[in-house]
């Protein structure tokens, strides 16, 4: 069993659960990009948990609508577009290597996904 980002590769997953995956991916490779020292002292760790979330996901959200997707119900194709556009996004911010590890792990994901 291969889990990556949450999502069994042994089993049949859909282009939603694979966009859940780019979410989390993202989130939690740039829990630092998206730290703000103000929000620590207005937010409990909770708040600010889910203002991180809400912040990634309103990323790929806005990603997706850009490449012409459906969020609910996102397409193969759309996927490596949004894929594609985040690699893009944090080169600016983050080593290579990593943008090249988490970029393999996701287009993984997506080449597995039925049109």
């Amino acid at each position: 069993m291969t889990i990556i980002y949450g999502v069994d590769t042994d089993k049949p997953f859909t282009g939603a659960e694979v966009r859940e995956a780019i979410i989390q991916c993202f989130q939690s490779a740039h829990q630092e990009a998206l730290h703000d020292e103000k929000l620590i002292k207005s937010l409990s760790a909770e708040e600010l948990t889910k203002m991180k979330s809400i912040t990634a996901k309103q990323l790929i959200g806005d990603l997706i609508k850009q490449a012409g997707g459906d969020f609910d119900h996102p397409t193969k194709d759309v996927l490596m577009t949004v894929c594609v556009s985040l690699a893009s996004f944090v080169k600016n911010f983050r080593e290579p290597g990593i943008i090249g590890k988490h970029f393999s792990e996701i287009s993984n994901l997506i080449g597995k996904l039925d049109k």
